[in-house]
């Protein structure tokens, strides 16, 4: 009996949660059981809402929007090809809540390929705020409203685990870290055929700028123990 009054009030508080601004994070693992430290690329976005007008930044040149079917315990990743999601989407991906599963790859980095694993899995949460585990590099997409770079207008987010690598061919990588000192996020781009300087590092830290080939302001950080962003 007492389990199922607990089930109804975790139930009660999902449905709530999601009715109001919710947001499921897919947290990156390379096994399909999500077990040991996570790798890869992870994502988290609000539900219920059409997200437009993201193609420059990877997640394709599409638009999509993600709900939680309570019926069936699972996410609805839907495709669009309409700015505001009011057509027939083109694709559509289900993944069980709170279980691990094939994650789709939204995000793609032109001319680039991940290098560690082209599969990845993803364990699948709902939230009230997107969920970051330390060490990762974050970028938080935010819609262009007079509250600039908080949760309050943050529509989405891509997260790297520590030193995630994309490649270009044999010669050419992108590999993207937290400094150990200053905790700032970095970029190291190596050119082989540029020997002896071969790699570059430069830090890509962003408290909140807008983009202004779309409608959104991007801020980019460490996740660490002493922020709770």
């Amino acid at each position: 009996m007492k389990f199922l009054i607990i089930l109804l009030i975790l139930t009660i508080s999902l449905f709530n949660l999601v009715k109001s601004q919710g947001y499921v994070t897919f947290q990156p693992y390379s096994s399909l059981k999500c077990s040991g430290d996570q790798t890869g690329i992870g994502y988290s976005f609000l539900l219920n809402e059409c997200i437009s007008s993201v193609g420059d930044i990877g997640l394709e040149n599409t638009n999509w929007k993600f709900t939680y079917d309570q019926k069936n315990n699972v996410i609805v990743s839907e495709q669009y090809e309409a700015n505001d999601c009011s057509d027939v989407p083109t694709s559509v991906f289900k993944n069980s809540l709170n279980e691990c599963s094939y994650s789709h790859p939204f995000f793609t980095m032109q001319n680039y390929t991940y290098a560690q694993n082209e599969t990845t899995f993803s364990y699948v949460t709902i939230s009230n705020e997107p969920i970051y585990t330390k060490g990762q590099v974050i970028f938080e997409y935010h819609s262009k409203t007079n509250s600039g770079c908080s949760s309050l207008n943050l529509l989405f987010s891509l997260f790297f685990t520590p030193n995630l690598t994309f490649k270009q061919g044999e010669a050419v990588s992108k590999n993207y870290y937290c400094a150990l000192l200053n905790l700032t996020p970095y970029e190291q781009y190596c050119n082989y055929n540029n020997w002896p300087e071969s790699c570059t590092s430069y830090s890509i830290a962003n408290s909140c700028t807008s983009k202004e080939n779309n409608n959104l302001n991007l801020k980019v950080f460490c996740k660490t123990i002493f922020n709770q962003e």
